[in-house]
């Protein structure tokens, strides 16, 4: 490519730039919960917070869409996307199918003991940020516990599609750990899962398992607003 030519494309990459970072900024801002679901996203506000032309901040939220976080509203404009009663029920059935497997593989592997330390050493990270009362950290370290059941089991392509779910995932997680009480609870259903590994037969740590995931999806329904009339 000659100079000229570089020169001449030197926009378009800075404007995809710009578009990457507003997404980045934009996608982070939701999955932390500092943009609820239904929040209103306007374009013009959006770029003077981000100190940029609405361009970008327009592919941003395209991207946004494709990924199903964000949704288009009928004659112009952006909201949050708030995940409906069928999608949570549908993500949950995928991990407990998904997780279940995983843990039945983990439970009857010769390797177990090492990986039940591996999975351990993540849920050693999720108290400490508990203990700092960092959310993100708490729901980062939530994935990676789920996550790593399934390497540990030797399923990479397991641990793939709860890595696939994952935005859904933090946006349903933080609805349901944020509530009162509910992150001490995690961390011993978390650890009831560890100890059936350890100890118990694989219908233990299955049931564990399921008992969490119900828990979880059964706090979330709580943390939904009631239907309107």
């Amino acid at each position: 490519m000659t100079a000229r030519a570089a020169v001449t494309r030197l926009p378009n990459i800075q404007q995809a730039s710009l578009a990457q970072r507003a997404y980045a900024e934009l996608k982070q801002a939701i999955l932390d919960g500092d943009m609820a679901p239904g929040a209103a996203l306007a374009e013009v506000e959006l770029a003077d917070a981000l100190g940029i032309s609405r361009t970008p901040v327009r592919e941003a939220l395209a991207l946004l869409r494709r990924d199903g976080l964000v949704d288009a509203v009928p004659g112009g404009g952006n909201v949050v996307h708030t995940l409906t009663a069928h999608e949570v029920r549908e993500l949950f059935l995928l991990r407990e199918a998904v997780e279940s497997l995983a843990v039945r593989e983990l439970a009857a592997s010769h390797r177990r003991p090492e990986a039940v330390d591996a999975i351990q050493r993540v849920l050693d990270d999720q108290q400490q940020a508990y203990r700092r009362r960092d959310v993100a950290a708490f729901l980062d370290a939530d994935e990676r516990f789920h996550v790593a059941i399934c390497q540990e089991a030797g399923l990479p392509q397991a641990a793939g599609m709860l890595v696939a779910l994952r935005d859904k995932m933090r946006q349903a997680g933080l609805a349901a750990v944020t509530q009162p009480r509910r992150m001490p609870v995690v961390l011993r259903e978390h650890q009831a899962i560890v100890e059936a590994l350890r100890r118990r037969p694989r219908s233990e740590a299955v049931a564990a398992l399921v008992r969490h995931l119900g828990a979880t999806r059964d706090a979330l329904a709580k943390s939904r607003p009631a239907p309107s009339p």
